[in-house]
């Protein structure tokens, strides 16, 4: 087709599947024009499968050594403390060792242990020590504490303040992950983010197994905490090595003022620290001022690209004539489209690929009116979260008898919380009735919801 010199060349008002290949639109402000987009796939979309989870694949390189700051053999004789190996020539406070490595951190590994090979008597042997968080209980590379629940679910998060199932030892504005078991966190935290700690340290109220969050260390230090709700799935809070710098609250590698000199803190046992050991047995003597280059330990990953990654395969059923396969740029979702056949739903033996393919049954609906929200409770769990877009559909009620149309509970809606794993909330103003399905029934007249 032609169109040439238009304002708007192809425009879709209400309704449009724009697929322009080969045309002379030229010479125009715009060529394609939509406005709004479809909300549900189109039936041609809506038929496939995703059957399997490839992982990536495992790493099968050995161990190469990458090299690290010698260490002072006089300084970490005269302190005197096992936990602390000093690093040579490393005095100026404003200048952090450089920590990571060829792209890896020192200290960020599980178990992660410091290495250097001493000639000591003639015999070079290797040493080691475990590189651990400062007031962990000799935690390596990360440490994590988790919150408290109640019988029926709900964390143990009130007035902002988390409360976990032991006492904890992070430090005051320590650098904090917060991560969900089911992928929800309350609402007002961003997953994304790192927060700091707010401890007993600064907030004399909080017990040893209470915390409160905050945006930065800046806020943390002077109490301005965030706010949150005690929504999510069971909430794990995390501090990890690779998220901070040297001289942070929780990394390894620390400054000691009172010597003016970094340090490596390490494990204190003997059976995971022989380098402090083999270092005041022999002393300078043996060894000069400091050891030779320590280093760390680490497997390079050299798979290819499409192997470092989880991908998923996704299957057309044979004999659907009209389906076709993703295209590059397409998003996959879930399945939003509507129920199928009262026949279908009753079987008991599949005989389609897509008979009963994603049901989303409501089992129950109530309104409360003093704080304009319905409850939604489904008979399996609704994988939703806050934010999400929903469409309810067949809720019959006494002021919506038909459960049709746009009126009672039936519209389409954001989640405003999430209750448990089958239930939801939706803002609601007006007044829908009460919730009178006979969902024991089971019927293509079912209330359901749809994601959009």
């Amino acid at each position: 087709c032609f169109a040439i010199g238009f304002s708007g060349h192809f425009i879709a008002e209400s309704g449009g599947d724009q697929s322009i290949t080969n045309s002379n639109s030229n010479f125009g402000s715009r060529s394609l024009i939509s406005d709004g987009f479809k909300e549900d796939a189109f039936a041609r979309d809506d038929v496939g499968y995703i059957t399997h989870i490839i992982p990536p694949k495992e790493i099968t390189t050995t161990d190469s050594t990458i090299e690290f700051l010698s260490l002072d053999v006089e300084k970490t004789i005269s302190v005197g403390t096992t936990a602390r190996l000093y690093l040579y020539n490393e005095t100026n406070e404003s200048v952090k060792p450089n920590t990571v490595l060829q792209g890896f951190r020192v200290g960020a590994k599980e178990n992660d242990q410091l290495n250097v090979l001493l000639p000591i008597a003639g015999v070079t042997t290797e040493y080691s020590a475990r590189i651990v968080m400062p007031n962990t209980g000799e935690s390596t590379g990360s440490k994590k504490f988790f919150v408290d629940r109640s019988p029926v679910g709900v964390n143990s998060i009130t007035n902002n303040i988390l409360t976990f199932t032991e006492n904890h030892n992070f430090l005051s504005g320590e650098s904090v992950r917060i991560v969900s078991e089911s992928g929800h966190v309350p609402d007002g935290i961003d997953e994304k983010l790192t927060y700091n700690v707010i401890d007993a340290g600064i907030d004399n109220t909080l017990s040893t197994n209470q915390i409160k969050l905050a945006q930065n260390e800046t806020d943390a230090l002077a109490d301005n905490f965030v706010t949150l709700n005690n929504k999510g799935g069971i909430i794990k809070i995390e501090s990890r090595v690779a998220d901070k710098l040297p001289g942070d609250p929780g990394h390894p590698v620390q400054y000691d003022s009172t010597e003016s000199q970094w340090y490596v803190n390490v494990a204190a046992a003997a059976t995971e620290n022989n380098i402090y050991t083999q270092i005041v047995g022999v002393g300078t003597t043996a060894l000069g001022l400091n050891t030779p280059r320590t280093f760390i330990k680490r497997k390079s990953d050299d798979r290819p690209l499409i192997d470092t990654i989880y991908r998923l395969r996704y299957v057309i059923p044979a004999g659907i004539a009209s389906a076709r396969p993703p295209i590059d740029g397409y998003v996959l979702q879930e399945s939003c489209g509507d129920i199928e056949t009262t026949a279908n739903i009753q079987l008991s033996t599949l005989t389609d690929s897509v008979q009963q393919r994603n049901f989303r049954f409501i089992s129950d609906a109530n309104w409360n009116s003093g704080v304009g929200i319905a409850t939604i409770t489904t008979e399996k769990p609704h994988d939703l979260e806050t934010g999400s877009r929903v469409e309810l559909v067949n809720i019959i009620s006494s002021n919506n008898t038909t459960g049709i149309g746009s009126s009672g509970f039936n519209f389409k809606a954001t989640v405003t919380g999430i209750n448990s794993d089958r239930s939801f909330s939706v803002a609601m103003s007006d007044d829908p009735g009460t919730f009178q399905n006979n969902t024991s029934t089971r019927t293509n007249a079912l209330p359901y919801f749809k994601k959009k």
